[in-house]
């Protein structure tokens, strides 16, 4: 018995499992790997809309207002891994795409194009700097200086607002789904917090024994079935930029899926004087 024999599952066991022995180099303990070679792909198409404006010569009451827009409408594809991966439903099963070309690669497996776990379709983005018409060159004590001057002087309101599409979900491929009552989409009609998922009839779900040694069902990300996203607002009121600054913000998130969040929304100011 070689001395890492506790090591590997031929030498520490009476008994081996069959699928161990069909498993390519069994005596590494299904730790032998190879990483020298490229795997997966992606690929990145989008659509992306930019717009800029500085407004000029509006008078005191614009005072330099600046607008920045941003629009993306974009697809987000990869091939990163496999579906059946000597899991614990189907040991030894990997889905192989063909041969290898060498004893340390017996094969090249086959990745699962899908949606990439942080596409988001959709996504927008509107901010702006806004000079207050007071102080000077404003609407009210244009012409303030020395103490007045440093209180009401050069005050701005900045403000970002970013809205998105949520992530795609991807239901577990360790069981099977049948719905014909929901025409087998697992987006229920009438979607909310409580059910974000459809579950009216837990007999459309099966789940699949262990040691089946039948491949796992492909399931990928649903385009239509995705995280929510609540808009995010920030807002920041300054003074000539100085750096002493009381922040108070009010974050509320969603929790899990099957609980409404406590407000679907995301708001911070800042205060900078």
């Amino acid at each position: 018995m070689p001395p890492n024999a506790a090591a590997s599952t031929l030498n520490n066991s009476k008994t081996v499992a069959a699928w161990v022995l069909m498993e390519s180099f069994p005596q590494f303990n299904q730790t032998l790997f190879s990483n020298t070679e490229p795997v997966g792909w992606g690929d990145y198409n989008s659509l992306q809309v930019k717009l800029n404006k500085r407004i000029e010569g509006g008078g005191a009451l614009i005072k330099g207002l600046i607008f920045l827009t941003s629009f993306t409408w974009s697809k987000n594809m990869v091939a990163n891994g496999i579906n059946n991966n000597n899991n614990s439903q189907c040991r030894g099963c990997v889905d192989i795409a063909g041969p290898g070309t060498d004893p340390l690669t017996p094969f090249i497996p086959k990745p699962l194009y899908q949606l990439d776990g942080s596409d988001r379709t959709l996504d927008f983005a509107f901010s702006g700097v806004w000079g207050l018409p007071i102080g000077k060159g404003g609407l009210a004590a244009k012409n303030a200086s020395g103490f007045l001057g440093q209180v009401i002087n050069d005050w701005t309101l900045d403000w970002i607002f970013t809205d998105s599409s949520g992530t795609p979900l991807q239901p577990p491929n360790t069981l099977t789904y049948n719905c014909p009552a929901n025409n087998n989409s697992y987006v229920p009609a009438h979607q909310t917090f409580n059910e974000w998922i459809y579950n009216e009839t837990p007999s459309c779900y099966t789940p699949l024994a262990n040691n089946t040694w039948i491949p796992r069902p492909v399931v990928t990300r649903q385009n239509n079935l995705r995280n929510f996203y609540s808009p995010l607002l920030s807002r920041v009121l300054q003074r000539g930029g100085r750096s002493v600054q009381n922040v108070c913000a009010a974050v509320f998130g969603l929790g899990s899926l099957s609980e409404p969040p406590a407000g679907a929304r995301f708001a911070s100011w800042a205060l900078r004087a």
